[in-house]
This record gives C-alpha cells, structure tokens and sequence, in this order.
C-alpha cells in the first residue's frame, strides 16, 4: 500500500493544529446549550455528528498515514463520541442519545473509509504540488 510507505508532512504541526482546533470545537458544540442547527429536517442532527465525526477522522487520517495511526484515531474519536453523550446526559443542558454515538460512530468509520482512497493523501499532495511555489518555499529555488 502506497500510504504505508510514508514521507512526512512539511507543514504538520499547521494540519495538526488544525485538526485539535476541529476536535475542540466538537467538544464545544457536543457540550454547548444550544448549538446551531444550520440544518432542519427530521434526523439532521444524526448527519451533523456523522459528517462531523467522518471530517475528524479524514483529517488526522490525511496527516498520520500509517494504518496503526489510523486505528487509535478510530478508537479515540469513537470514545470522544460516547463519553460526550454521557456527558451530555450528566449536564442536564443536553439529551443522552444512542442514536447519536451510533451516527458519531459511523462517520469516524466512514472518515477512516475514506483516508484508504487516494483522497487520503489530499494533504501530501498540496504540499508536493506547493514545495515548488515560491509562497510554500522558504530558501528559494526548487526543494
């Protein structure tokens, strides 16, 4: 597999900052009163906790390509999930619902499905397509 064979990324801790930054806001919005509902159909909120969980995962699955990497993210975003919905019933602001970790859960398996594309090296490919542009090098000249 192409991922496994790994060169790192120039700009990691920028992706990576990022990507907590992502990881907070979820925190946030999980615990917050009232989040925003920029959708409203029946079940809306189900696609909101999977595209936001699928998005986590895509995104520190493009930044650590190595499947055992990938696995503790699996792990990680899926307990984030379910430790937020308890939370969420313990706050007495939020509504504890399965359903929710059961949306959070697939997202994270479909953020997981979707670094195994070559989607997944979305984030390698920008900078490769950036090192030879003068914004994205620093000592002048091609790298």
């Amino acid at each position: 597999m192409a991922s496994e064979s790994i060169s790192p990324l120039r700009w990691a801790g920028v992706w990576l900052t990022i990507g907590w930054t992502m990881v907070l806001l979820v925190i946030y919005l999980s615990l917050a009163g009232r989040p925003p509902q920029p959708l409203s159909f029946h079940y809306s909120d189900k696609l909101m906790h999977l595209s936001g969980y699928a998005t986590l995962m895509a995104w520190f699955g493009m930044i650590h390509r190595r499947a055992s990497s990938r696995w503790r993210y699996v792990a990680l975003f899926i307990a984030i999930g379910v430790v937020l919905e308890f939370l969420q019933q313990w706050g007495g602001v939020r509504y504890f619902e399965l359903t929710d970790m059961a949306a959070n859960t697939v997202g994270v398996l479909l953020g997981w499905l979707w670094c195994r594309l070559p989607s997944g090296e979305l984030l390698y490919r920008l900078e490769q397509r950036g090192r030879s542009r003068v914004w994205f090098n620093r000592g002048g000249g091609d790298v």
